[in-house]
């Protein structure tokens, strides 16, 4: 995944990173949201592994695992350097002003 075609997603989805040096903690991480998928559905959650460099680069993911929420927004909402409940992910989402609008019937 390139910048071009995360900046593409701003706007329309939230984006959530994820990068690891080990495979095992990428697995698990994504295996927590899989378990829950109308949760980031709802949220228009999109999450993305195989990042490039430039993208590494930019959101500074050089850690051994790098998680990182970008708004609709394209704004950095959230960071963590280990395997996130995704409980709390939806709950920084959930507080985000778009994110009202959204849940009002």
């Amino acid at each position: 995944m390139n910048l071009k075609e995360i900046n593409e997603l701003q706007g329309d989805k939230r984006v959530l990173l994820l990068q690891s040096k080990d495979e095992v903690d990428l697995n698990n991480q994504r295996e927590l949201f899989d378990r829950s998928p109308k949760d980031y559905q709802d949220r228009e959650l999109v999450i993305l592994t195989g990042l490039d460099d430039e993208v590494l680069e930019k959101y500074d993911m050089n850690s051994d695992f790098d998680l990182v929420l970008i708004g609709k927004d394209g704004g950095v909402k959230y960071r963590a350097h280990g395997v996130a409940n995704p409980e709390k992910i939806y709950s920084i989402i959930d507080q985000m002003p778009r994110r009202q609008k959204e849940m009002r019937p």
